[in-house]
């Protein structure tokens, strides 16, 4: 994500086409989405070596999202973002 917490892409799980239905489209895809929850916006932001947060999920999972700077020629660019299920 960039560090306005724009997110261009994701995984193939959640890149499906989208349907028109938002609550069907919060499910199978969530590419070219602004991240600017608390989570997402705090991730796009950090500039510690790592961080980790869990939070409910807009679909109503509990995550775990681990975050890490990017930088591109020593500007912050924004965050590479992993996020998994708390089970």
């Amino acid at each position: 994500m960039d560090r306005n917490g724009y997110v261009p892409s994701h995984n193939s799980t959640f890149s499906q086409p989208r349907t028109g239905n938002l609550e069907t489209d919060l499910k199978i895809n969530r590419t070219k989405r602004l991240f600017n929850d608390v989570t997402g916006f705090r991730a796009a932001k950090n500039r510690e070596d790592f961080l980790l947060q869990v939070y409910r999920r807009d679909t109503g999972e509990t995550m775990k999202d681990l975050s890490v700077p990017v930088l591109i020629k020593g500007k912050h660019w924004g965050a590479f973002r992993i996020g998994y299920a708390n089970e």
